[in-house]
């Protein structure tokens, strides 16, 4: 089926999803231990959205700070305050590298992300003009648990944009606790989305410049750089300190070839 344009592949998932927006896939790490899937279709006005959100607030601050504070340490000249997110890190750097409090940075990191993912129902923190985009946006919100315990293990956040051609997808987040790291639960997470959503053709997402261990499992999974636009995100992200990446199913079949091998729970 061939479909163009962003407002189509919108209204297709839209209706090809109608009657399932939930789902549950059994799969097995890379020594073979069995992990359970989990994924939720959603969006920024659903009522299961904030609780989606908070219910791996905590995995995104332990994940996401460590990589934040490295690009900091190294880039300390990208906090101005024309940075759409780094502004507010401005007041800790105005006076220069060597007056920087790291411990202070570090709390309102914290405090950012906190916000964000316990906070994100309150979409006052964000301007009117990219709520109303935001709105129309489709969230594929998926964890990782133990099959036995239910331990949350990790999650990923993709969406569909109405900044997407037909077939692409967005990655917003990936994360995994870091006592589980090397099991190949991230690639198993990203390899999700081609069981949910067969007719997906690519995946774009960016990293931080300085994330070496994001970017070399990217690579291992099929990932390309790419010099593509990057303001679909509905921001306008500084290129000199992220690094656009791509999977195309053209190009690379790794991860549909390991969503082959899950098995439907529901």
């Amino acid at each position: 089926m061939s479909i163009q344009g962003s407002s189509e592949w919108l209204t297709f998932i839209k209706n090809s999803k109608k009657s399932k927006k939930t789902g549950k896939f059994l799969a097995k790490d890379k020594y073979g231990v069995p992990v359970v899937l989990e994924w939720t279709m959603t969006g920024i006005r659903s009522s299961d959205y904030p609780q989606l959100m908070k219910s791996v607030s905590e995995l995104a601050v332990s994940s996401y700070v460590p990589v934040e504070m490295e690009f900091l340490k190294k880039y300390p000249n990208a906090v101005t305050e024309q940075d759409l997110y780094l502004k507010s890190f401005y007041p800790f750097f105005k006076n220069g590298i060597a007056a920087v409090d790291w411990n202070a940075v570090e709390e309102k990191l914290k405090s950012m992300l906190k916000t964000f993912y316990f906070g994100v129902a309150d979409l006052s923190i964000f301007a009117e003009e990219i709520i109303k985009v935001w709105e129309q946006d489709i969230y594929f919100f998926a964890t990782v648990k133990d099959q036995a315990t239910q331990k949350l293990l990790g999650f990923r956040i993709l969406s569909i944009s109405s900044g997407c051609a037909f077939g692409d997808t967005l990655g917003h987040s990936l994360a995994i606790l870091s006592q589980e790291q090397n099991r190949g639960l991230g690639k198993l997470l990203m390899s999700s989305i081609f069981k949910i959503v067969p007719q997906v053709k690519r995946i774009f997402l960016i990293t931080r410049i300085t994330n070496n261990t994001a970017y070399n499992a990217f690579q291992k999974w099929g990932f390309t750089k790419t010099l593509k636009p990057i303001d679909v995100f509905h921001f306008k992200f500084d290129e000199n300190h992220w690094t656009s990446l791509e999977y195309k199913t053209d190009n690379s079949n790794i991860l549909q070839k390991v969503a082959e091998k899950f098995v439907n729970l529901d």
